[in-house]
């Protein structure tokens, strides 16, 4: 007869687990390459917002006009040559970013426009993944968590394709509260909480469109009242050194496309503020 041998008092060892204390099965190896950023404006994760109208996906559309791909939530490309895909529901939504994953560099920049209806067709998936008929209706704040993990998940997608992301959306005034008491008016995204949760801790550039007078421009510096900004040291700085906090966009989106990509590469002369240039005219010869 066999003998089984038992551990004693009849108990089945177990397996070690593998604790992180532990040396992991592949030694991990520290790189010695250092990272260059990109001279490329392109290559970045730019949020654009503005006032509506003013001309966002006008201007997005002249970052490479070979290359650059619309995810288009709203109908506001018409009269522009571009390359696009309409997103009527997150369905499409997820199976346009497969696509462009698979394509790698083919394409790009990748614009979206805008984020505010993209996240409201991710909610709409949610609830009716969840069976449900708005996000509140699930206990502990779950159907939020879900609409925003798979939100965030689809943003990661495109921004880890690596051929820049354009994210463009309209903008509000909003009542802010003081830490001391009173409150003031700030200009913020459109976009609901959860989405900013999301976006704005992962774009490099963000900035705000807007008009000054009868000049239109491009606030790259925000303060207490403008929600803008960047997180690049060396860039949108003036061949003074000194850093750029608003571009002029002139009459037209090829000057304001050219004028922002100067400021980028440190070449771009900001308007002397205090003189009034009075607007270009057209002449007519009077016939006698």
């Amino acid at each position: 007869m066999a003998v089984v041998k038992r551990e004693p008092g009849g108990v089945k060892k177990k397996k070690k687990r593998h604790d992180d204390d532990e040396e992991p099965r592949e030694k991990f190896k520290l790189s010695d390459e250092i990272t260059e950023p990109s001279d490329r404006l392109e290559d970045y994760i730019i949020l654009l917002t503005g006032e509506k109208k003013i001309g966002k996906t006008t201007l997005a559309s002249e970052f490479n006009t070979e290359r650059s791909y619309f995810l288009a939530t709203e109908v506001g490309y018409r009269g522009l040559r571009i390359r696009k895909s309409d997103i009527a529901d997150w369905h499409t939504a997820r199976a346009a970013a497969k696509a462009l994953q698979k394509a790698g560099k083919k394409y790009g920049p990748i614009i979206v426009d805008t984020v505010d209806k993209l996240y409201t067709l991710c909610e709409a998936y949610t609830c009716d993944k969840l069976a449900i008929s708005h996000l509140s209706d699930e206990d502990w704040g779950k159907g939020y968590s879900e609409c925003r993990k798979e939100f965030d998940k689809f943003i990661t997608t495109l921004s880890q394709i690596g051929v820049g992301l354009i994210l463009i959306t309209h903008t509000e005034e909003r009542e802010v509260k003081r830490r001391g008491g009173g409150t003031y008016d700030r200009i913020v995204p459109t976009m609901s909480k959860q989405a900013r949760q999301v976006i704005e801790p992962l774009v490099d550039i963000w900035t705000y469109y807007m008009y000054d007078g009868n000049r239109r421009v491009l606030v790259i510096q925000g303060d207490d009242h403008i929600s803008a900004g960047h997180r690049l040291v060396d860039r949108f700085r003036t061949p003074a050194g000194k850093p750029v906090r608003q571009i002029d966009m002139g009459r037209s989106a090829k000057r304001a496309y050219k004028n922002l990509v100067a400021a980028f590469n440190n070449e771009y002369e900001p308007p002397d503020e205090n003189r009034e240039e009075e607007p270009k005219t057209k002449k007519f010869k009077i016939r006698k």
